[in-house]
């Protein structure tokens, strides 16, 4: 059964990652960041209350339920919310390789925090040593990966880059580590939703949810930035339905995720993930996938994500 939970883990990786260039190409076509995020956080829920409505569930928690559980239950989708935006400011700032890696950075070393201190109610498991050389792993390879290629290709091309770029860089460490937070209350939304019916059944309700409340979070935000929440009649006639497939792939990750993490510790589910989104950030930096731009990806950067894979191995207990 392990296997079956490593492989799914690792698609939902790939889907993550082909999510990202996805998003930010709905973002050029509608020009705006958080109409793009509306439309697909819209997807999402939609993909989720039609599968939640197609296992016969309720869409919405009865009062006894949400007075009866902790209320941190119920924001985990408002940080998926403020992830998703995220992805699509960074990509065309950092790049796909270094939007994936550095959220994955955050969300491992917050995972093994989640786990240690059993923050938010979850289980807690014991820091180990391997753990500890597993961090140190993960650091060492994204200051190959990025600062000493960075540097690299700064000294082969006699450039420099400014603030503004490792404020985003910063900014996805952070992102990262609120997501590694996220999962741990949408799991245990999720397990509680699975209690009172069955582990799918509660892991796609909960999905619905989580999507839902930050579909309102977004709509808030893009009402009282962008004073709309929709694109124009104009973009949406530029539209096909590939630009829609961001939204079904991050519903698809967000009922993975739930359900991995009601069975698997945060750190493993994180470094599962993150390996799919790893793997699949070279294919989409390399070739450009969904029209994004292409970036060759480095010798430097290679080995920096083989060290950083190592690491999360330790972490999870392969070895």
């Amino acid at each position: 059964m392990l296997i079956i939970y490593i492989l799914i883990g690792i698609f939902a990786g790939f889907a993550l990652a082909n999510m990202t260039p996805i998003n930010a190409g709905l973002r050029n076509k509608v020009k705006s960041p958080l109409v793009a995020i509306v439309v697909s956080i819209l997807v999402s829920t939609i993909v989720m209350g039609i599968a939640t409505l197609v296992t016969k569930q309720p869409l919405w928690p009865n009062f006894s339920f949400v007075g009866s559980h902790p209320a941190f239950i119920w924001f985990g989708g408002v940080i998926g919310a403020i992830y998703v935006t995220s992805n699509i400011m960074m990509f065309p700032k950092i790049g796909a390789i270094e939007t994936v890696v550095l959220p994955l950075l955050g969300q491992v070393v917050m995972g093994v925090v989640v786990d240690t201190f059993g923050l938010l109610n979850s289980a807690r498991v014991p820091l180990a040593w391997m753990k500890i050389v597993g961090v140190l792993l993960l650091l060492i390879g994204l200051w190959i990966a990025i600062v000493l290629s960075e540097k690299n290709r700064q000294d082969r091309l006699g450039t420099a880059v400014g603030g503004v770029r490792w404020n985003w860089r910063v900014w996805g460490l952070i992102v990262g580590g609120l997501t590694a937070v996220q999962q741990t209350m949408n799991g245990q939304l999720g397990g509680m939703l699975a209690a009172a019916s069955t582990m799918i059944k509660g892991t796609i309700q909960g999905s619905f949810f989580a999507f839902f409340i930050g579909l309102v979070a977004i709509v808030i935000i893009s009402l009282i930035k962008e004073r709309r929440v929709l694109p124009t009649k104009e973009q949406l006639k530029d539209l096909n339905w590939t630009d829609f497939l961001g939204g079904f792939f991050n519903g698809i990750v967000g009922i993975v995720r739930m359900w991995l993490r009601i069975v698997l510790s945060q750190t493993m589910v994180v470094a599962l993930v993150d390996f799919g989104q790893i793997l699949t950030g070279i294919f989409v930096q390399q070739f450009g996938w969904w029209k994004s731009p292409k970036n060759k990806v480095n010798f430097l950067q290679i080995i920096g994500l083989l060290i950083m894979f190592i690491g999360v191995l330790l972490i999870v207990g392969f070895f």
